[in-house]
């Protein structure tokens, strides 16, 4: 089983690889860039609502945009 990462680097590492900066992340899902920073510190938690604007807006890594499909297409096989 694979490491667990915490959501606050796990967006950051997707923000920095897709070029964004905290503010452009924040400016997005419309929220101030100190608490969007707070939250990829994991200094807060995000609401529901912040985590599905953030899912939506931040591209995936490679390698999950990978796995990703690869659950999809287990999934509808063995649907």
């Amino acid at each position: 089983m694979g490491k667990v990462i915490a959501v606050g680097l796990l967006w950051k590492l997707r923000r920095v690889a897709a070029g964004l900066r905290q503010q452009d992340v924040a400016n997005a899902i419309g929220i101030s860039t100190t608490r969007y920073s707070g939250i990829e510190r994991d200094e807060q938690l995000p609401t529901d609502l912040e985590t599905r604007l953030v899912e939506q807006f931040l591209p995936l890594l490679p390698a999950m945009a990978v796995a990703t499909a690869e659950e999809n297409f287990v999934e509808e096989v063995t649907a």
